[in-house]
C-alpha cells in the first residue's frame, strides 16, 4: 500500500471513529450518568494511553510547573470537558452536539489572543460573528415553551474547556511529545473524576450490556485507535494545516451515523444553524 493511501486511510479511521463517539455517548447515557460515563470511559483510555506512552523511545520528566500545567489541562480539557459534553448530550442530539463542539478552534483562537497576544484579522472576527449567528439559530430552533435547551449551555461550557486544552498544550508541545501531553492529561483528568467511583461501581451491574460495550468502544476505538491514526496522519507528507481541515467534516459523519444508529435527524433549522456555525469556525481559523 502506498504511503499516501495509508495516510488517507489513517485520516478516514480517525474522522469516522471520532464522529461515532458522539453517537455512542448517547447510547451510553441510557444506562450511565454523565459523571460515571466520563470516569468509566477515561479509565479505559488511561490504560490504552499507557501502552502508547511506554512505547515512546524517549520520555520527558515534567518539572513541578509543567506538571501543574498538565494537571490543569487534564482538569479542564478532560475532566470538566467530558462531564459537560455528557450532560449536554442528554438533551441535544449527537449531530448538533458535534456541530457545537466543532467550534472549539474559535474559542482556542480567542484564548490565544488573550494569553499569547496573537493578532486576529478582521476576516477572522467576521468568522467568529458568523459562528455566533449559527449558535443563535440553533438556540432558537431548540427554544421550546420559552425555555432554552440546557444541554446547549453544557455544550458551550465544554467548548470553552476544549479551547483551554488546545491553547494550554501549545507551550508544552515544544518540550513534550504529543502522546506525552495526551497521556498525562488523560491520567490527571481521570484522577479528578475518581469522585464518581462509588456510584460507578453501583451502576455497572445494573447497566445494559449494550451500554457497557459502548463505553469500552469509546475508550478503545476513538480514544486509542482514533488518536493513533490521527497522529500518523499528522506526521505524514500531507501538510498539517490540510489534515486539520478534515475535522470540519466530522459533524457531517456524526449526523449520518446518528441517523443510521439512533434514527436521529435534527430539525432543518438546527442543521442550518450547525452548518453556519461550522462555516464561521472554518473562516475564523483559516484566514
Amino acid at each position: 500500500m502506498q504511503k499516501h493511501t495509508k495516510t488517507l486511510l489513517a485520516l478516514t479511521i480517525a474522522i469516522l471513529t471520532w464522529s461515532s463517539s458522539f453517537v455512542f455517548i448517547r447510547l451510553c447515557l441510557h444506562s450511565y450518568s454523565p459523571g460515571n460515563l466520563a470516569l468509566f470511559r477515561y479509565l479505559i483510555v488511561s490504560v490504552t494511553m499507557l501502552f502508547f506512552y511506554l512505547k515512546l523511545p524517549k520520555r520527558t520528566k515534567p518539572t513541578l510547573k509543567q506538571f501543574i500545567q498538565l494537571f490543569f489541562l487534564g482538569f479542564f480539557g478532560i475532566g470538566l470537558y467530558m462531564i459537560a459534553l455528557n450532560y449536554g448530550e442528554i438533551t441535544v442530539t449527537a449531530s448538533i452536539s458535534s456541530f457545537i463542539i466543532g467550534m472549539n478552534p474559535v474559542v482556542a483562537m480567542l484564548f490565544a489572543m488573550l494569553f499569547f497576544n496573537e493578532k486576529i484579522s478582521v476576516k477572522r472576527w467576521l468568522g467568529v460573528g458568523i459562528s455566533v449567528i449559527g449558535l443563535i439559530i440553533i438556540a432558537a430552533a431548540t427554544f421550546h415553551k420559552a425555555t432554552l435547551n440546557i444541554g446547549i449551555v453544557y455544550l458551550l461550557f465544554a467548548v470553552v474547556c476544549a479551547g483551554v486544552y488546545n491553547v494550554g498544550q501549545k507551550p508544552l508541545l515544544s518540550t513534550f511529545h504529543p502522546i506525552e501531553v495526551a497521556a498525562i492529561s488523560a491520567w490527571t483528568g481521570t484522577l479528578v473524576m475518581l469522585i464518581f467511583t462509588p456510584s460507578l461501581i453501583h451502576q455497572i451491574p445494573h447497566a445494559s450490556w449494550q451500554a457497557t460495550t459502548s463505553v469500552a468502544y469509546l475508550g478503545v476505538i476513538p480514544g486509542a485507535i482514533g488518536y493513533a491514526a490521527w497522529s500518523y496522519a499528522m506526521q505524514s507528507e500531507i501538510p498539517a494545516s490540510k489534515v486539520v481541515l478534515s475535522l470540519y467534516i466530522l459533524p457531517l459523519f456524526t449526523t449520518l451515523i446518528g441517523w443510521l444508529m439512533l434514527g436521529e435527524m435534527p430539525a432543518t433549522m438546527e442543521l442550518v444553524g450547525g452548518c453556519v456555525a461550522l462555516l464561521g469556525a472554518l473562516a475564523a481559523t483559516r484566514f
